[in-house]
């Protein structure tokens, strides 16, 4: 990306992340459940969200992370 005053490149520091829900999962576990959790990853850095136990076909976090 370039700045229209300096005219240099720059690039992003972080990003922003919202992880909403998921939806029509397969069934893993023991008495048609999961434990759901997702792991989002950007070059070393790492994020996980809270696991949802005993789970169905839709999960929802409605968490944030920035990387």
């Amino acid at each position: 990306m370039e700045s229209k005053k300096s005219g240099r490149m720059w690039s992003p520091t972080h990003v922003q992340v919202t992880v909403q829900r998921a939806r029509n999962l397969l069934t893993k576990g023991k008495h048609g459940t999961n434990n759901c959790f997702v792991v989002i990853a950007l070059d070393k850095e790492k994020y996980q969200t809270s696991v949802k136990e005993k789970a169905t076909d839709t999960v929802e976090w409605r968490e944030k992370c920035e990387l």
